[in-house]
């Protein structure tokens, strides 16, 4: 391997920022992930155990002196190209600052300044951008007693019950109920089966929403998406990055297909 020049040696490392914060994540095939949360614009990035002992031992001055420093600490020895990759890192992901005493609202006002249009930023990112609508914390908070027994044993069997009870009768009167299927065609249908998919649509976000907040994490906003223009509903379970258990995770993740199964079994 190429050693790094002189000058990427003696280079002097960025100033972390003050309001980022270093969470453990979810450990996969044996090995300690870590995340690093930007509360600014509310996103993690994942990280190795060793990358999060490097950015645990951080201090200003130069490559090769911190080099030496984490070196005393960590085994294997750390490399300059291991200081330089993180510094990378570091710099791509906007996790550095450009004076000492940079904090949130610094940071915060240099994003800010730095954004283009709203006009831009739809025709750049006319693929896919969001429309929060409804911060639903509070409301979810309230209802979760509520809604809490949904999530038994119980309430699974019932309605396991009712959907074979149901494909029972339909199986009985399998050309009645094809027949209803034509009355999609007129326009009274469309308009029913138009409101009947946003209400089947805002439960299945609400089952994912539920489902976080059952987990302890924070649901910060609820709205449409458009993906080429295509409008969809969804629900920030950002923070799900801090479980540290995969079946939560896959349990929020399944959350809305449930639900419509649910649905569809009940209906």
């Amino acid at each position: 391997m190429q050693a790094a020049p002189h000058s990427a040696r003696s280079a002097e490392l960025p100033v972390l920022r003050q309001d980022i914060q270093l969470h453990r994540g979810l450990a996969l095939e044996g090995r300690q992930n870590w995340l690093v949360y930007d509360p600014v614009r509310h996103r993690y990035f994942q990280i190795s155990h060793r990358a999060f002992r490097l950015l645990s031992l951080w201090h200003a001055g130069s490559v090769a002196a911190f080099r030496d420093y984490a070196s005393r600490f960590l085994e294997p020895a750390v490399t300059t190209d291991e200081v330089l990759e993180l510094v990378t890192f570091i710099l791509a992901s906007n996790l550095a600052i450009d004076a000492p005493g940079g904090d949130a609202r610094t940071f915060a006002k240099q994003e800010q300044a730095g954004r283009p249009s709203f006009f831009w930023r739809a025709i750049h990112n006319y693929i896919f951008f969001r429309v929060p609508l409804v911060r639903p914390r509070k409301f979810l908070v309230a209802a979760m007693p509520y809604v809490e027994p949904l999530f038994s044993r119980a309430a699974a069997i019932a309605i396991m019950s009712i959907a074979l009870v149901g494909l029972y009768f339909a199986s009985r009167q399998w050309d009645q109920f094809v027949a209803t299927f034509l009355d999609m065609l007129s326009m009274e249908g469309m308009v029913a089966y138009g409101l009947t998919l946003a209400a089947v649509k805002t439960l299945h976000e609400l089952g994912h929403a539920f489902t976080a907040t059952r987990y302890g994490v924070r649901v910060n906003t609820m709205g449409v998406a458009f993906i080429v223009f295509m409008p969809v509903l969804y629900t920030d379970v950002t923070d799900a990055w801090r479980l540290l258990r995969l079946r939560q995770k896959l349990a929020i993740d399944a959350a809305g297909i449930i639900v419509e199964l649910s649905l569809a079994g009940i209906a």
